[in-house]
């Protein structure tokens, strides 16, 4: 059986949480809007998300220059391939 959360529950959360780390949009919104103590969660993102995240702050085109430097990272120093 499940242990389902109810939205008026969510601040009476006593524990720490791993989370998937939502980057923007509704979801992180979200949990800013009903955590009062965002030190309770702890987010997880992927390596290979984190260093594409330095190239998508000013929009896809931005990213979009910088995909052989991404290319290369994840052949190289990442695990995406091995």
């Amino acid at each position: 059986m499940h242990n389902f959360l109810m939205m008026t529950d969510l601040q009476k959360l006593n524990e720490s949480y791993d989370v998937i780390y939502p980057g923007v949009g509704e979801n992180i919104d979200f949990l800013k809007r009903e955590i009062t103590d965002m030190n309770k969660l702890h987010f997880i993102g992927l390596k290979e998300d984190i260093f594409c995240w330095q190239y998508s702050k000013k929009g896809f085109f931005n990213f979009k220059k910088n995909i052989p430097e991404i290319i290369n990272y994840l052949f190289h120093e990442g695990e995406f391939f091995k």
